[in-house]
């Protein structure tokens, strides 16, 4: 599978497309063919689409999840410029994307369980096209493999507050479950805050953050979400130094192949992070392994438990900055 990006050069990704669970392993163990993978439901961030994070989905893939990237209506970058109503404030409006894109993760994730319990009809989702066959085979195979009681909810930026707006619903169809917000854009839920965060109640959150995306007012949004959760809840704030926005997402590595595409970049995407984008990558995902296992009941990841202990002295956990003081000042340096 390969990615193409205008100005960015192209990046192949080592991976089939189209292709049905597997029934037996390479050894022939028919054992295989009984095991349920943990399930990854994954939301873009505002101005990407569902393929814009595939080097970090295809970790996880790599890893035993199956991972369900979603394309929200209206809000990737193909629609981007039509997003903006002018008889709306900033806020209504990322408010309103808000509630839309986690509804859009709840009728996800009811998809899924429907798939897994053989009971999704070919016609019900959508309409028949030239090579719609191989498709529906490859979802047919994922009936009865899907471990649905392992959930974990995820995104980036905008994405990101999509996961904690999902967690906060009072739905059965999420008792089981966690979520990793990948440096969320706390902007969009200020105004609900205080409302928002304690009723995320004692579900486990990890919050992956990129050094250069914190400013005060999502610094402080990160602190409320800290001081209201319940005593005995799990919700914990990492941030990877030298890291930036994107650092989470394909761009950095479609951006490195010329002068061009480092130009066009920096245009795009803004400035490169000063810690390498590969490691940054490396150390995400091994975070986000790290809480899975502990939080889906899953054997440890050897690889990465010795990726963040071989690269400790880039992470810092907690805030930043100080939030009690009208002007940010760094806590640590970076």
């Amino acid at each position: 599978m390969h990615l193409n990006g205008f100005g960015l050069g192209t990046q192949y990704l080592p991976l089939f497309t189209q292709e049905p669970c597997a029934t037996s392993g390479d050894d022939g163990n028919e054992e295989n063919a009984k095991r349920k993978f943990p399930v990854v439901v994954f939301s873009h961030g505002l101005g990407q689409c569902r393929s814009s994070y595939s080097v970090l989905c295809s970790h996880l893939a790599s890893h035993g999840f199956v991972v369900a990237a979603i394309e929200h209506r209206g809000l990737n970058a193909i629609h981007l410029n039509q997003d903006f109503c002018p008889s709306l404030t900033e806020q209504t409006l990322r408010t309103s994307q808000l509630r839309q894109r986690a509804d859009e993760v709840s009728r996800c994730v009811e998809f899924l369980r429907r798939l897994n319990d053989g009971v999704l009809k070919r016609d019900s989702f959508y309409a028949p096209r030239p090579g719609d066959s191989a498709k529906w085979g490859v979802l047919r195979s994922l009936a009865g493999r899907l471990d649905m009681s392992r959930l974990l909810l995820s995104g980036h930026s905008m994405g990101g507050v999509t996961t904690m707006k999902v967690l906060s619903k009072e739905n059965d169809l999420f008792r089981y479950r966690c979520g990793i917000a990948l440096d969320p854009w706390m902007y969009a839920l200020r105004t609900e805050a205080d409302d928002l965060f304690p009723k995320i109640g004692k579900s486990p959150l990890l919050c992956i953050t990129m050094e250069a995306f914190q400013n005060l007012p999502n610094q402080k949004c990160l602190g409320k979400l800290l001081a209201l959760a319940p005593e005995d809840a799990h919700r914990e704030i990492i941030t990877i130094k030298g890291s930036v926005h994107e650092s989470q997402a394909d761009a950095p590595f479609m951006s490195n192949q010329s002068a061009i595409s480092r130009i066009v970049s920096r245009y795009l995407i803004g400035p490169p992070s000063v810690t390498d984008h590969e490691l940054i990558m490396d150390i995400n995902v091994a975070l986000m392994l790290k809480f899975a296992s502990q939080f889906l009941e899953m054997e440890k990841f050897e690889d990465a438990e010795a990726e963040l202990k071989e690269n400790e002295d880039l992470l810092r956990k907690g805030l930043i900055m100080d939030v009690d003081h009208e002007k940010p000042r760094i806590i640590h340096k970076l």
